[in-house]
């Protein structure tokens, strides 16, 4: 479920920085190490992981480092859909407005199953307190599947973010998604925006 074309399967051993960092001044060099060999931070067998490599998805999490150090975010930032279940079911229910941060990093991460799994459990894809609209976080992973799901579970499709205020079509067509850029279009999303 966290597999896509173009995008390498890894798994991620770092933590996410907690100082924010400009839009501008990150680069995708600066993504943090993969090791293939490296567990997960459950313990677990090794998990392949996908993530965006966009600079902006990046920033996106430095700059909102409370919410990825919650266990629910960052395990659906890690792609791992272990911890995301395990969470779900414990005993201990998610706060509402960490289950919804937690759906904008899976969309980041690009994982369909999370982003089902976080949804199928009350995760909001139109929340406006997590600063990043679901369909443009989605659009950063480069998984049209993941922006079809969002679509479906009626998220906006022209919600603008970013310092240049562009809305999920410019961030596809701007990194070449052409997939994205036809599930978008085909929802109806501006093609002249």
């Amino acid at each position: 479920g966290c597999t896509q074309t173009g995008v390498v399967p890894t798994v991620v051993s770092t933590s996410v920085p907690s100082t924010p960092t400009s839009v501008v001044t990150t680069a995708a060099s600066d993504l943090p190490t993969v090791s293939p060999s490296t567990p997960t931070t459950t313990g677990q067998e090794a998990q392949e992981v996908c993530r965006s490599e966009s600079p902006l998805a990046r920033n996106y999490l430095e700059q909102v480092p409370d919410a990825s150090s919650q266990p629910i975010s960052r395990a659906s930032y890690m792609a791992d859909s272990v911890a995301v279940e395990e969470l779900l079911t414990s005993d201990a229910p998610v706060d509402q407005g960490d289950l919804n941060q937690a759906l904008i990093h899976a969309a980041i991460a690009g994982c369909v199953d999370i982003v089902k799994a976080l949804l199928d459990n009350g995760a909001n894809p139109r929340a406006p307190e997590v600063g990043l609209p679901a369909v443009y976080a989605a659009t950063l992973s480069a998984n049209a599947e993941v922006v079809e799901v969002f679509i479906e579970a009626g998220a906006e499709i022209d919600t603008p973010w970013g310092p240049e205020a562009w809305q999920p079509i410019h961030e596809a067509a701007a990194r070449g998604h052409v997939e994205v850029l036809r599930v978008l279009l085909e929802a109806g999303a501006n093609a002249n925006a």
